[in-house]
């Protein structure tokens, strides 16, 4: 089934509901699009299931009007702008373009087209609109200009590098960010493709998840540690000697799992001592244990790859990748790559990369921003499709979406690849009104791979989420008063957590594969609701789980849903490890763990365990295709605004799990 048909459906049924209406584009389905889960050289490999049926290839707009061209090596602003052989060198309404490309307005129809292969260093300001019948194009395809996709880029290359030994040193320019000042965080170095990490001690398993996972961690019992204090003389006085902490922070786990990062303040040579500011204490663990590192000191800088970096002189110490030249190496500067703050507009084709957003710089670090200044219904984009990107290498220390939207209307971000941004969330969408997200990759990152937050009647549709094992990252999370969303036919797995819900009523969940990985044994859950009052003071209702695989690998629960949300929650046709919930509606669900209770099995008719080998035909391996048919019935008759399984595959007989009989 293609992703036009599955859109064309999902759509019908918002529809329905009043909810959007599709846009009337003119598009190009045979053209080649090549960069699919593309293999970047020197990216640390991120473990996870290939799409069994991946997304089709997206269907690339055309412009219907002026076509624009732009090359950053080769072009000029004193050109026309209207052939490849004339192009500009900067985009329009870039703030370093002169002569036409800062003159230009484009109309409805009109596109932009950037050379494939090319790097473009600096931001893409969307600022003029287009209609429903006519979008504005910015196409980064290198369908007829270039080689491959256009790159967007947020950096510039260090230099002024001197080094001795293995360690290299050099100074930051001076105009940096006033947001920088303090924060040795903002710094996102990249040697090429490759992350360069804050040196920290312990040594962390991952370029891409420092500090963020427990196991890089080193575990303090209760009598070891307070607010504003940790004690570990074994571990601390082999980093700090005798007592200079230089510019050292330490990264310390909290109680509802999440990473506090202080400056160390001071150090007690004689008791082992580190003592930090505690501006979060109402997060510090109540427990008899936490986790914590050192990071950004000069004696824990060992290892290639890493980097110590000064906020207040500007001071930068490397260690170089190995047979890597230090010229090459990179610093985010930028915070936007493609900024959207237009109606109708279309963002095909690119690579964003290396856009960074410091502490207290909200909506930044992000590759592609569709963006309104003011709240929904109040000032609001209209009619964006953002699609077939590849958005990579983006740091935001608040977390934002590498892709990130506020504020919009009949929004649909469609087959982009979103990887290896750190502390970055994948997709986020808030204050979203008929939101579509489908057909994308996620992986990896520092925080929840697709997010909704205040956006409603929206869907999260056949999109692939892997590796998101960052603290207090799960897969896809629907938060803030998120109502009337339909979240189907999406493959979550080798995660922490793989969907929570929070304060969201008529949700369906239906037709996924929601699974953690069998390393995080912390995971409690699979699948979790946190209940709570929404933003009008209402409690959750009408949660719907229907035909999922909802696997908890590391050995807890694999549904658990609130006490505030039981009013209206329907958990029918799936198969999972176990279910905490206090009341509801429950049929022919399938329970796989062995340490279900006995009440599991009480709650309603059809209600059985089950092995995993029985049903399907590798799970093992990833493969949850049932292993006969008659293994999944009989099951519950429902009635539902959706026609498809995970494979898009129309509905049949009722069975139990994600995929509907063959």
């Amino acid at each position: 089934m293609s992703n036009r048909m599955r859109r064309l459906v999902v759509l019908i049924v918002i529809a329905i509901g009043g909810m959007l209406t599709a846009c009337d584009l003119s598009d190009d389905a045979d053209a080649p699009y090549t960069r699919w889960h593309p293999e970047v050289e020197g990216l640390t490999p991120i473990p996870g299931h290939q799409l069994e049926f991946p997304p089709e290839l997206p269907e690339w707009v055309e412009i219907a009007g002026t076509r624009y061209y732009v090359d950053y090596d080769g072009g000029s602003d004193a050109n026309d702008g209207t052939s490849p052989e004339s192009a500009w060198k900067h985009s329009p309404r870039d703030p370093n373009a002169t002569g036409k490309p800062a003159e230009v307005r484009l109309k409805p129809g009109d596109g932009v087209i950037f050379k494939g292969g090319v790097v473009y260093r600096g931001s893409i300001a969307i600022r003029d609109s287009g209609t429903a019948s006519a979008p504005v194009v910015f196409d980064g395809t290198g369908r007829e200009f270039g080689q491959g996709s256009a790159i967007i880029d947020g950096s510039e290359f260090l230099t002024g590098w001197q080094c001795s030994g293995e360690i290299c040193h050099t100074i930051l320019p001076d105009k940096l960010p006033e947001e920088w000042q303090g924060d040795v965080f903002a710094l996102n170095l990249y040697t090429e493709n490759r992350r360069m990490t804050l040196a920290q001690g312990p040594e962390p398993a991952s370029d891409y998840f420092v500090p963020y996972q427990l196991e890089d961690l080193v575990a303090v019992e209760g009598h070891q540690f307070d607010t504003t204090w940790v004690e570990d003389f074994d571990v601390l006085s082999e980093i700090f000697g005798e007592g200079n902490i230089g510019r050292a922070h330490v990264v310390i786990w909290a109680n509802d799992n999440r990473i506090v990062l202080a400056p160390i303040e001071s150090y007690d040579a004689r008791r082992g001592r580190i003592v930090f500011e505690d501006n979060r204490a109402r997060y510090f663990p109540n427990n008899s244990r936490t986790y914590y590192a050192i990071v950004n000191h000069q004696n824990v800088l060992s290892q290639p790859g890493e980097f110590v970096y000064d906020p207040e002189t500007r001071e930068v110490w490397v260690i170089p990748f190995p047979n890597t030249d230090v010229n090459t190496i990179t610093y985010s500067l930028r915070p936007v790559g493609i900024d959207v703050q237009a109606d109708h507009v279309v963002v095909q084709g690119f690579i964003a990369q290396k856009f960074v957003g410091a502490r207290h710089q909200w909506h930044d670090g992000v590759g592609i921003r569709v963006y309104a200044n003011g709240p929904l219904k109040v000032s609001e984009r209209r009619g964006v499709l953002v699609q077939g990107n590849e958005v990579r290498f983006n740091s935001s220390r608040e977390s934002y979406g590498a892709i990130y939207t506020r504020a919009t209307r009949d929004l649909r971000i469609l087959n982009n690849y979103v990887h290896h941004n750190f502390p970055n969330r994948g997709i986020q969408a808030t204050e979203g009104f008929g939101t579509e997200i489908s057909g994308n990759h996620v992986s990896g990152g520092g925080h929840t791979g697709i997010t909704f937050f205040r956006t409603e009647n929206s869907i999260i549709a056949y999109n692939t989420v892997d590796a998101v094992t960052a603290v207090h990252a799960n897969g896809i999370s629907n938060y803030l008063s998120s109502h009337g969303n339909l979240i189907l036919g999406n493959r979550v797995e080798n995660g922490n957590i793989a969907l929570t819900t929070k304060h969201s009523r008529n949700v369906t969940i239906a037709h996924n594969i929601l699974t953690t990985h069998d390393a995080n044994e912390g995971v409690n859950f699979a699948v979790a609701d946190w209940g709570d009052k929404d933003e009008d003071g209402r409690y959750p209702r009408n949660l719907r789980y229907y035909n999922n695989i909802i696997l908890n690998y590391g050995g807890g629960q694999g549904l658990r849903v609130h006490d505030d949300s039981i009013l209206g929650l329907e958990v029918k046709n799936n198969i999972l490890s176990c279910l905490s919930a206090s009341g509801g509606r429950f049929a022919y669900n399938k329970y796989i763990s062995t340490w279900c209770n006995q009440h599991d099995l009480d709650k309603g008719s059809g209600e059985e365990r089950a092995e995993l080998r029985d049903l399907f035909r590798n799970p093992e391996a990833g493969d949850y295709r049932p292993r006969a048919a008659e293994v999944l019935r009989p099951a519950a008759q429902l009635f539902v605004p959706y026609q498809y399984d995970i494979d898009g595959e129309r509905l049949g007989e009722p069975t139990i799990g994600p995929y509907t009989d063959r």
